[in-house]
């Protein structure tokens, strides 16, 4: 017999997969509430940076064998199948990006966020909440994936 100490490769990597996805749902409900109002352009491209990052690192431990069994022995979930809910999951935040891929104004794929004034200060592009009615039902979207 020996010490079993293999699992906590599988234990550290669901509860980063989990902290993941509490910061994925803290980012798109803080850019969710702020655009009741005007945001700046410079605010939907770090939330589609930041989405991009959490996606990339939960995809790496997603992948690990043996996560789904370990993650149905921690919520104490026979059906639970945490590969799945992390393809949806992954889904939800592709909608997002492609969201801002779509709706980002650019020319020959530069990005055209913000304003050169006469006196060289720059001036971001604002984004009204008619704008980003889109945005906002793909966040919903995502938030409801995450509980």
């Amino acid at each position: 017999m020996s010490f079993k100490a293999t699992n906590i490769v599988l234990s550290r990597a669901y509860d980063e997969i989990k902290r993941e996805a509490v910061a994925v749902k803290r980012a798109s409900e803080s850019v969710r509430l702020a655009a009741a109002a005007d945001i700046p352009a410079s605010m939907i491209l770090s939330l589609a940076g930041s989405l991009r990052s959490h996606r990339l690192n939960m995809q790496e431990r997603a992948s690990i064998p043996g996560i789904t069994a370990h993650a149905r022995t921690q919520e104490d979930d026979a059906a639970y199948d945490v590969s799945v809910e992390y393809v949806a999951l992954r889904n939800g935040i592709d909608g997002v990006l492609l969201w801002v891929s779509a709706n980002m104004p650019s020319n020959q794929g530069y990005l055209q966020t913000q304003t050169l004034e006469a006196d060289g200060s720059l001036t971001q592009r604002i984004f009204t909440p008619a704008q980003t009615t889109g945005l906002v039902a793909e966040l919903v979207a995502l938030e409801a994936l995450i509980s």
